[in-house]
């Protein structure tokens, strides 16, 4: 029974590298698919990180209503970092753009991996901002259900 398997198994994983070399080739398409995805990607970490710095702003000019100057003084630090990672996000998802431009698939996809760290540093900055003012937060482990009425 066990010989009946092990020969299509064979053939199977053949097929599946000398497919993978084949998709490993770097044809323009392959490029030009890669590079649509690579610049999408870079815009949505660079509408993330703008998203970050509307929210660290907002507890910003919250604690500044409040006039507690320690958390005024936390919060405009995180909008600080939050927005300097938004600076090198997008001077980085520019050189990605003008990378893929000159054909130079390396240096893109450099500078994804630069964008991506952007965006989680600005994320990380943002949720940081969170914790400079003191407001009630639900606990640990809180479970959110959505209910979506259809009338």
């Amino acid at each position: 029974m066990r010989t009946r398997f092990v020969t299509p198994i064979a053939w199977a994983l053949g097929a599946g590298l000398v497919c993978a070399h084949a998709g490993a080739d770097v044809s323009p398409s392959s490029q030009d698919a890669e590079a649509r995805v690579a610049r999408a990607q870079a815009s949505t970490s660079v509408w993330t990180m703008e998203s970050a710095s509307r929210r660290a702003r907002a507890v910003l000019q919250r604690a500044r209503r409040k006039g507690d100057t320690k958390e005024v003084v936390c919060a405009d630090e995180s909008l600080s970092r939050v927005d300097m990672a938004l600076r090198v996000g997008r001077e980085h998802a520019a050189l990605l753009n003008d990378a893929w431009s000159r054909g130079d698939a390396p240096t893109a996809r450099g500078e994804l991996a630069r964008v991506a760290a952007a965006a989680e540093a600005a994320r990380a900055a943002s949720a940081q901002a969170e914790y400079c003012i003191d407001e009630p937060r639900p606990p640990a482990g809180t479970t959110v259900r959505v209910i979506v009425d259809e009338r």
